[in-house]
This record gives C-alpha cells, structure tokens and sequence, in this order.
C-alpha cells in the first residue's frame, strides 16, 4: 500500500512540476512579425472606417438629390396635367373670357430723369 501512494505521489509531484515548467516557459510576447501585422490591421481598419464615413456622406447627398430631383417632377408632372386638362376643353379654356371685349391698354409709366454726371 505504502509503494501505491509513494506512486501516486511522484507522479503527482511530476504533474506539478511539468505544469510549472510549461507555464513558466509560455510567456505572452509578441513577436515583430506579429506586431507588423497588427499594425498593417489598425491602418487597414482606420482606413476602412474612413471609407465607411465618405460612403455615408455620399449617401445622404444623394438622398437629398433624390428628393429634389422627385418634387422637380412632381411639379411638372402638375404643370403638364394642368395643360392636358386645358387642352381637352379647348377652345372653351376659359370661360369668362370674352374675345370681343376691349383691351385696355396699360397707361404708360414716367421713369424720373437721370441726371447727366460731369
């Protein structure tokens, strides 16, 4: 019985003192290729998130043309239905007008005189 737990003793013991090795030897460094690469990455990743900025602004500026562009034809679409409509109950357009009334001409308008510079 005594050589069982003097077994399981040293092995144990083994186990601790290959855990401690192990640990001891694995210490977190960065290597120079590792941290070329990091940095290659914050500068992709700077560079992404200021592509993603111009690609926002972007968006809304055309957003805002959009709907510029959309009312524009929205009022000509107005305008050229208003015509149609006018076209279709041709000659009779506007009913109060009357062709054979007088035109009155508009009284004409004095422009005060310039003066002449010396």
């Amino acid at each position: 019985m005594q050589l069982l737990s003097t077994k399981i003793a040293r092995g144990v013991s083994a186990v601790c003192l290959g855990s401690v090795i192990v640990l001891a030897s694995c210490t977190p460094k960065i290597t120079d290729d590792q941290l070329m690469k990091l940095r290659e990455l914050r500068a992709e990743s700077s560079r992404l998130t200021m592509d993603i900025q111009k690609k926002e602004a972007e968006k809304t500026r055309l957003e805002a043309e959009l709907s510029r562009r959309r009312s524009e034809t929205k009022e000509c679409n107005d305008k050229m239905s208003f015509v149609q409509e006018k076209l279709s109950k041709w000659p009779n357009v506007w009913p109060d007008y009357d062709p054979s009334a007088p035109v009155i001409a508009p009284e004409p308008t004095l422009s005060p005189a310039k003066k002449k510079s010396k």
